[in-house]
């Protein structure tokens, strides 16, 4: 997985958020430890460990936020932007010179990571960077950079290469335009849909 950008994000709310909760949460651990152990040892290595349980928390509380509750209602309405794309994806690509490839796609998400993988029965793809608009439109697009590369070794030269493609999300549907790079100058458009919505 690899980092993705957003046009219009929170992170710094986001992050100010968690570390306040941790701090809060530090707090009462600190508070509640020396009635457990009422001894010499807490006290001489009160601060020490004030910190240690201080970075315990953040940690704990950013990979409940990174990993679960950005994706959660309201807070993926309110304060994260970008859409979750997580999940398995079905749909075509259209060539105009070809006939249309059906697709299984595959993308991986969290609030700061992300992966597109896209298969055909004679190529496989994933995503090199990706950006999410959100701010002047009114459905999200996806924008990123992908390395596609042939399943038949004797093919490898001619078909591997790289392109870019833009995406609007929308109805739990992707629907845009490719572009492949200077070695095989084509385009064509993609359709993907989601499978198994809750």
């Amino acid at each position: 997985m690899h980092n993705y950008s957003v046009d219009k994000n929170h992170d710094k709310f986001i992050l100010t958020i968690i570390l306040i909760f941790a701090g809060f949460l530090d707090a009462l651990i600190n508070y509640i430890f020396p009635i457990w152990f009422h001894n010499f040892f807490v006290s001489i290595f009160y601060f020490p460990f004030f910190l240690i349980t201080f970075i315990a928390c953040f940690s704990f509380l950013f990979f409940l936020f990174n990993d679960f509750l950005w994706s959660k209602k309201p807070i993926n309405n309110w304060i994260v932007k970008c859409p979750d794309l997580n999940g398995n994806w079905e749909g075509q690509v259209i060539n105009p010179c070809y006939d249309p490839i059906d697709v299984h796609v595959e993308i991986k998400q969290t609030w700061t990571k992300i992966i597109i993988y896209l298969n055909t029965d004679t190529a496989e793809s994933k995503t090199k960077a990706l950006t999410f608009f959100t701010e002047d439109s009114t459905y999200p697009k996806v924008e990123y950079i992908y390395y596609n590369k042939t399943k038949n070794n004797s093919d490898k030269d001619f078909y591997s290469h790289g392109g870019t493609t833009s995406l609007i999300y929308k109805e739990n549907c992707l629907v845009g335009n490719y572009y492949t790079d200077e070695q095989r100058r084509t385009y064509g458009k993609i359709k993907l849909c989601k499978k198994n919505i809750k």
